[in-house]
């Protein structure tokens, strides 16, 4: 996206996305601003952790600005999503005696 300015931060070892910050320098148009359209100055920040020493989650993500979406959706304003406290469960499974294993649909509706 040539109007969009912005930094990103990778794990070296995991070769993963740790961290990105960026704005757009210029209005951007997808379909002519009728699928969306993103305001200048618009900008977003995201940032991931280790968990576990396993895989990688999103901690926190930002964004400010203003942006419409096919002509009905729309915002303005200041976002910020922050996640914490993942917990890892276990879980087991078995089947009953008598119990048949159900399958797919082939006709979906």
């Amino acid at each position: 996206i040539r109007d969009m300015a912005g930094t990103a931060w990778l794990d070296e070892q995991d070769k993963v996305l740790v961290k990105a910050q960026g704005h757009f320098i210029n209005n951007f148009k997808v379909g002519a601003g009728l699928v969306m359209n993103i305001q200048k100055g618009t900008s977003f920040e995201m940032e991931q952790r280790k968990i576990n020493d396993e895989v990688w989650l999103l901690s926190t993500a930002e964004g400010q600005g203003s942006f419409r979406f096919l002509l009905f959706a729309g915002f303005n304003g200041r976002v910020r999503i922050v996640d914490s406290d993942y917990k890892k469960f276990k879980a087991t499974s078995k089947i009953l005696p008598g119990m048949r294993t159900v399958e797919p649909d082939p006709n979906p509706k």
